[in-house]
């Protein structure tokens, strides 16, 4: 799950859920220009955060 606080807000939050007790979370932010420039915050904390579970799942030999 992504999540900004607004539209204009720089940073962005990604929530992935790995079990039932267990999440992991990538929060990024990022310049104003760069968001200026139409880059939205979420697609590097979503690539962040597919890179986090896929060292995870490796580590844990799946």
């Amino acid at each position: 799950m992504a999540y900004k606080d607004s539209e204009d807000d720089h940073r962005c939050t990604v929530v992935v859920g790995l079990a039932d007790e267990y999440a992991i979370s990538a929060g990024i932010s990022l310049s104003a220009e760069k968001e200026d420039a139409g880059i939205d915050s979420c697609g590097p904390a979503e690539r962040i955060a597919a890179t986090v579970v896929g060292n995870l799942k490796d580590r844990a030999g799946e």
